[in-house]
């Protein structure tokens, strides 16, 4: 008998191979309507606007709004309608799955902020990986404003090796912030990185770099888990590549 998951599982291989060879595989752009009805309250980031959005919604609201993206989503074919008509399960393509084990299982966790905590269009990560060993892949997001109110902000999802995760992330965290025309100064540009672990057994661990790109250099301070901030250093943009990378690459437990 032939195995229905075999050529997800394919698709699946492929796009972490593309990840490797090409450093970035494209995933679906899903909104926020279709990852709540997708992922619920089993996700390891949401937020707070969002959370509020969908909790204010009755119950009845919810399962319009589940019909309506259950449709939408085998419309689109991420989803397929069963092969059993009595079965209630929904098997999802390898590219939509990816992401709901991304909300939902990751290995590491990046958020980024600007000062104040404002985390408008900045980056993600969330890093795959079997136990004990290093993420193959990381599943980036960036959320942009919604096209449609009703379905809420929209989520662009790409799946890209560690390397190339940490690329971006020294990338963004190295951008100055724009200045005005008349301005000769730089403007303050602290920029937050923080990685979460999760490994069995512990409690979801924190290291937060802090970066501040306003002058030539970048200036750093890493804070590691459970220590003080440590000493600002001076680095390029590669050397905090390389640091974000290998924070990204530590194995799960």
């Amino acid at each position: 008998m032939t195995d229905p998951r075999a050529g997800d599982v394919a698709v699946a291989e492929r796009l972490l191979g593309q990840a490797a060879a090409d450093g970035i595989a494209k995933l679906p752009v899903l909104s926020a309507a279709e990852l709540w009805v997708l992922c619920g309250d089993q996700q390891v980031l949401a937020d707070e606007a969002e959370v509020q959005w969908w909790t204010a919604k009755s119950q009845i609201d919810r399962e319009k709004y589940a019909t309506a993206m259950v449709d939408f989503l085998i419309h689109r074919q991420l989803v397929r309608r069963p092969d059993d008509p009595g079965s209630t399960k929904l098997p999802m393509t390898a590219e939509l799955a990816v992401i709901v084990a991304a909300r939902q299982l990751p290995a590491v966790v990046v958020v980024c902020t600007k000062a104040g905590g404002v985390a408008d269009q900045a980056p993600r990560m969330y890093g795959l990986a079997e136990t004990g060993q290093s993420p193959r892949a990381v599943v980036s997001e960036v959320i942009f404003p919604p096209k449609e109110e009703a379905f809420g902000p929209m989520h662009h999802f790409s799946l890209v090796s560690p390397e190339r995760a940490g690329k971006i992330l020294a990338t963004w965290a190295a951008a100055q912030e724009k200045t005005g025309f008349l301005s000769r100064k730089p403007k303050a540009s602290l920029r937050v990185i923080d990685v979460y672990h999760h490994r069995s057994g512990e409690d979801l661990t924190r290291d937060r770099l802090e970066v501040d790109a306003a002058g030539a250099a970048l200036k750093l301070t890493r804070q590691r888990v459970g220590g003080e901030p440590e000493m600002r250093l001076q680095l390029s943009t590669d050397e905090l590549t390389s640091l974000v990378t290998g924070l990204l690459l530590e194995p799960a437990a």
